[in-house]
This record gives structure tokens, sequence and C-alpha cells, in this order.
């Protein structure tokens, strides 16, 4: 999740518009009526040729309750706030604070969420990617932020992980990005809470009835 120029809440992964659209220009500097022109799905293919990057609200409606969001902020900065408020207002206006996690790397962004809506569960991302300070690469955030889920790359969970952030943090744990079937047995045997998934039909496939129901 990022903030257009015009405050929307806008559902996008990168912090520019470049990659998927062409447009070398940062979301957070766009007004929404130019991100709304933009061709996001000729890059993936022709077939999704004039697809458009969607407002927050739009996903809403079109999916109402019908599915579980794990919506993650995408801010690097200290200075939070305005993209945690547009985000929230959206959930209450949708009526769907019963079915939403908010996630960050940012532990700010984390703190922010949990002060401005207490009943809506967190979660901590992290890697081992250089591009995070080095104290947020272990999964340390989640021992000062109060989170309910820890949410580490999933190379990195192991049942040992899964054991130290539920007894030291009270957390679970929620294990990115997982494709490989191989992969979602190990993890389920490790006590993983969930798994995010761009496969899920194939790595459903692999689990144990009991950790579906």
């Amino acid at each position: 999740m990022q903030l257009s120029a015009d405050g929307d809440a806008v559902v996008i992964h990168d912090q520019d518009l470049e990659r998927t659209t062409g447009c070398a220009k940062a979301v957070r500097e766009t007004s929404t009526a130019e991100i709304r022109s933009l061709d996001a799905g000729s890059w993936f293919s022709a077939r999704f040729a004039g697809e458009k990057i969607p407002l927050l609200d739009e996903v809403f409606a079109l999916l109402g309750d019908r599915v579980y969001y794990d919506l993650e902020m995408k801010t690097r900065q200290l200075s939070v706030g305005a993209l945690e408020a547009a985000v929230i207002e959206r959930i209450r206006a949708h009526n769907l604070a019963g079915r939403c996690l908010i996630s960050s790397f940012n532990p700010a962004s984390v703190r922010e969420v949990q002060k401005l809506a207490p009943a809506l569960p967190t979660a901590h991302i992290y890697s081992r990617s250089r591009r995070l300070p080095f104290f947020l690469r272990h999964g340390e955030a989640a021992l000062f932020t109060r989170v309910q889920f820890i949410k580490p790359n999933y190379r990195l969970v192991t049942a040992r992980s899964v054991r130290f952030f539920r007894r030291l943090a009270g957390c679970e744990t929620i294990a990115w990005s997982v494709d490989d079937p191989a992969e979602a047995a190990r993890l389920a045997e490790a006590g993983v809470r969930g798994l995010v998934s761009r496969d899920p039909a194939g790595v459903r496939a692999a689990l144990p009835p009991e950790y579906i129901s």
C-alpha cells in the first residue's frame, strides 16, 4: 500500500511506477488521475494490456468480505501517519476490520497502526536483505512492537524460530513467498500459522487437512 500525491490508498508493490508502467515517477509524487491513466498490464502480457493500478477502495468493493486481506504498508520513513490513517479509514468505511492484517517492514508504521486502530492485527516483516537496517534483518522489531505475527522470508523459518517468536514475543509465524509445495509442507510441519504464496492452489494441495482447517 502506498499513497498517491492526492492521498488515495493505492495497491502497488514498488515505490515507483517504472517497472509496471514505464512511468519513471514515485507513486507518492503522482496524482491519482495520472496513476489511473497508466497501462499496468502490458509489461506482463498483451492479454492484460490496459489494466489499471487499483485503488484500495476498488479492491475492497470487488472482493468484499470473501477474502482475508494482508495489507503491507510500503513506507521507509520514520515520519509516518498519513498512509496508515488513509488505509484504516478505508477499512472502516468498507466494514472490513475483521478481515484485515496490517504488515510492514517498518516498525514505525506498525506502531502507528497500533495507535490508530488497536484492534487490528499487525505483523512485522523481515528478511536478510541488505536494503534493510541490520537490526531489522532478524525479526527483532517483534520484541518491541507487540505484533500478533512475525513474517519472515520462508528460507529463514525453522521449527526453532517458530518456537522462539511464539515464546519470547508471543507472536505466530507467517512465511513468504512460498510457491514450492515441498517447502509449504516443511513449513506447516515447522508450525507456521500461515503462508503467503503466488500459487495458493498448488501450495494448498501439499498441506495436511488439519492445517487447512
